[in-house]
C-alpha cells in the first residue's frame, strides 16, 4: 500500500482493536440471541467473505505491476474505490474474525458435561488444546505464509488462508447434529439496569404477606423509610430478581479480570507490529536462505506453545494433582500465572 512504518503500524493496531470491539458484539448476540453455534457460523461465514474478497482485490487491483510488494519492488498508486475495496475486505475479516472469536471457544466448552469428573478434567484441557491449536496456525502463517509475502506471493497466501477458513467452516458444520446446544439468555443490559435502578432506590423486599400476590416493601429514601405493600409482584418474580442482582455481582467481579487482561492486551497488539519492524532491520540471512521479517512472531508463539505443553504435562502430573486434591489449577489462577 506504499504505508511508512508508523502509518502500517496505527493501521495494524487499529484494525486488532477492531476485532476486540467485534468480539463484544459477537459475545452479546451469542448470549443474548443467537446462541453460540449460529454466531460461530454467521461470522465465520463473514470471515470467509472478507478473505475472498481480499483475495480477488489483491490480485485484481492492488499486486500492479504483477511481482510488486516484496521488499524491493513497490506495486504502483491505488485509486479510491480500490482502497475502499481492500479496507472493505480487512474489516470483514475483522468482522467476522472477532465475531466468532469468544464464540468457538466457549462452544467448545459447553460440549463437556462440568458435573462428570471424566468430561470436567477434559474441559479443561480443551482450553489447552484449543489455545494450542491456535499458536500452530499462528505457526504456519508466521512462516509459510510469511514467507510467501516477502516473495511477492500475496494473493496465494491471502487465497491459502481462504481456503483454510472455509474448510474450518465446513468441518464446523460437519458436526452439527452431534453439538450440545443451550439457549441464549435474552439481553442481560435491561436485567442489569433494573439491579442499578433498584439500588439507586433503595428497595428491600421484607417479607411475605398471606397472599403469594402481596409483599411488604421497605423503600428508603431522603424523606425516610415508609412500608408499602405491592400487589401484583409474585413470589417468581421475586426469585428473578434475586438471580439479576447474581447476575450484576458476577460482572462486578470480572472488571479486575478485564482491567489486567486489558493492559496485557495492550501490549500484545504492538507485537504484530514491532517484530516486523524489528525483523526488517535485523539481518535475517541463514546461509543462503533469508527469513522473512513476520516471523520474528515465531518466538511468542514457541514460547506460549511450550508453556502449555509444560502446564499439561509437568504441572498436571499425577503427584502434583493429588496434592491438589486432582482438582489442579483453576481457570482464574491459569489466568494470573499466564499475566504474571
Amino acid at each position: 500500500m506504499g504505508q511508512d512504518n508508523a502509518n502500517a503500524a496505527n493501521n495494524v493496531s487499529e484494525w486488532a482493536g477492531t476485532v476486540y470491539m467485534c468480539s463484544l458484539v459477537g459475545a452479546f448476540l451469542s448470549d443474548s440471541y443467537w446462541g453460540r453455534y449460529k454466531t460461530c457460523v454467521v461470522f465465520q461465514a463473514i470471515l470467509v467473505l472478507g478473505l475472498g474478497l481480499l483475495s480477488l482485490t489483491s490480485s485484481r487491483f492492488l499486486l500492479k505491476p504483477s511481482g510488486c510488494g516484496d521488499e524491493h519492488f513497490t506495486c504502483g498508486s491505488h485509486l479510491p474505490y480500490q482502497k475502499a475495496l481492500f479496507y472493505t475486505s480487512i474489516y470483514l475479516i475483522a468482522l467476522g474474525y472477532g465475531g466468532y472469536q469468544p464464540n468457538i471457544a466457549t462452544f467448545g466448552a459447553d460440549q463437556f458435561d462440568e458435573a462428570d469428573p471424566e468430561e470436567g478434567h477434559s474441559k479443561k484441557a480443551f482450553f489447552s488444546y484449543f489455545y494450542f491449536a491456535l499458536n500452530i496456525g499462528s505457526l504456519f502463517s508466521d512462516t509459510v505464509l510469511g514467507y510467501f509475502e516477502s516473495e511477492a506471493m500475496w494473493t496465494l497466501g491471502f487465497w491459502t488462508s481462504t481456503g483454510s477458513a472455509s474448510l474450518a467452516l465446513i468441518l464446523f458444520l460437519c458436526g452439527t447434529t452431534r453439538y450440545r446446544y443451550f439457549k441464549p439468555g435474552g439481553n442481560p443490559i435491561p436485567r442489569f439496569c433494573q439491579v442499578i435502578v433498584a439500588a439507586t432506590r433503595k428497595w428491600k423486599v421484607k417479607g411475605i404477606s398471606g397472599d403469594d400476590n402481596l409483599f411488604e416493601v421497605e423503600e428508603y429514601s431522603n424523606r425516610g423509610r415508609k412500608i408499602v405493600h405491592t400487589e401484583g409482584l409474585r413470589y417468581v418474580d421475586l426469585v428473578i430478581l434475586i438471580i439479576q442482582v447474581e447476575e450484576v455481582k458476577c460482572i462486578l467481579r470480572l472488571i479486575p479480570i478485564w482491567l489486567c487482561t486489558m493492559l496485557y492486551s495492550v501490549v500484545y497488539t504492538q507485537m504484530s507490529s514491532l517484530s516486523v519492524e524489528q525483523g526488517a532491520s535485523m539481518d535475517t540471512r541463514i546461509s543462503s536462505f533469508k527469513i522473512p521479517p513476520a516471523s520474528v512472531a515465531i518466538f511468542n508463539i514457541i514460547s506460549a506453545s511450550a508453556f502449555i505443553f509444560f502446564y499439561e504435562r509437568v504441572l498436571l502430573n499425577p503427584l502434583i494433582a493429588q496434592k491438589m486434591n486432582n482438582k489442579g489449577l483453576t481457570e482464574l489462577q491459569r489466568m494470573g500465572i499466564g499475566l504474571i
